[in-house]
């Protein structure tokens, strides 16, 4: 019997005008059935996702599919790992596609380095343009903004087991970047397949990276992912600068947040991040986030300096000051 070498993890929530799309990507493939597996978790999803995966799953025999009350990707990408046999696994988003016919290559590269892990290279389409997974895109259009997250890794099994992580499900936003933190120090060898464009990443304008200030489950979430780089920062910083960075950088954002909202509801989470000992934090200029563009004017540069820079207590009272200078005036 062939040994699995590629457990591909979906979860799926109310997605069901991509879940075709996506699923026709993953088994619009050039290996062997028995040499990848497709392990979709349902996680409660209100429309007809948990019909349209169980029908895939009735035509394809590397399908494995679980249903699951609703709690969060977090949960579902736990419950796809616990259930998964191949020797990588690659979490895919149920929006978005991979490259059809891209696993024969992906393959090689896996068996011929036996890798911690696989970058595949992404590229951007937005929703509602037609874009079928076999065109060829030229590496040129790669997108910088997605090549950093999880979805463009494909991750040795054996690490993650070895080191027990699993996401956290308290954390739903930025659970990503917070797993893939405390895996990095781990991976020890690691390929690009830089030839070509493996992954389809759909920007969707409603989606929780996209727009608005950030609701509450979200702003929680972020706290949740401070607190976990925190502790990962003090039991092993020196090693990787990693955890302090994006401690720095999820403070960043909650606090930028709550400066625009009333006093009741910016005590409110100041206090929350006051009792988990993440604010005021320490200026380390090794780690704060600069953002810095060409063209900004010196106001301009001035105000993005101070935004992050916020999760020191002069930095945020600055950003509220700035504010509320910039309410009167238009107001006026």
């Amino acid at each position: 019997m062939n040994e699995v070498l590629l457990s591909i993890i979906v979860p799926v929530y109310n997605v069901e005008p991509y879940l075709s799309q996506c699923l026709d990507s993953l088994f619009t493939q050039d290996i062997s059935s028995r040499e990848y597996e497709v392990i979709c978790v349902d996680d409660g999803s209100l429309d007809r996702c948990g019909e349209i995966l169980d029908s895939y799953a009735l035509s394809h025999d590397n399908m494995k599919v679980f249903h699951q009350k609703n709690a969060g990707v977090s949960a579902a990408r736990n419950k796809g790992m616990d259930h998964a046999a191949g020797k990588y696994v690659w979490f895919v988003d149920s929006d978005d596609m991979i490259a059809g016919r891209c696993l024969r290559a992906i393959k090689t590269v896996l068996n011929a380095t036996d890798c911690d892990q696989l970058i595949v290279l992404p590229v951007e389409f937005r929703d509602g343009e037609p874009v079928n997974c076999l065109t060829e895109f030229s590496t040129e259009d790669v997108s910088g903004r997605v090549k950093d997250f999880l979805i463009t890794r494909i991750l040795k099994r054996s690490v993650i087991d070895a080191n027990g992580l699993r996401f956290d499900p308290h954390i739903y936003y930025q659970e990503d970047n917070v797993f893939y933190t405390v895996l990095y120090p781990f991976i020890s060898t690691g390929e690009t397949l830089g030839d070509r464009i493996s992954y389809y990443y759909r920007v969707r304008p409603n989606s929780l990276s996209r727009g608005g200030l950030p609701s509450e489950r979200m702003l929680l979430s972020l706290i949740a992912g401070a607190v976990e780089m925190k502790r990962q920062d003090e039991r092993n910083g020196e090693r990787y600068n990693g955890y302090a960075y994006n401690l720095y950088r999820f403070v960043t954002m909650i606090t930028c947040a709550a400066a625009f909202m009333p006093g009741e509801e910016r005590k409110k989470y100041i206090g929350i991040l006051k009792e988990n000992g993440l604010f005021p934090l320490k200026y380390s200029k090794s780690y704060t986030v600069r953002n810095e563009k060409k063209d900004s004017g010196f106001k301009t540069s001035v105000k993005r300096r101070i935004r992050n820079l916020s999760y020191t207590r002069t930095g945020f009272m600055l950003s509220r000051m700035i504010i509320r200078k910039a309410k009167i005036s238009k107001n006026k």
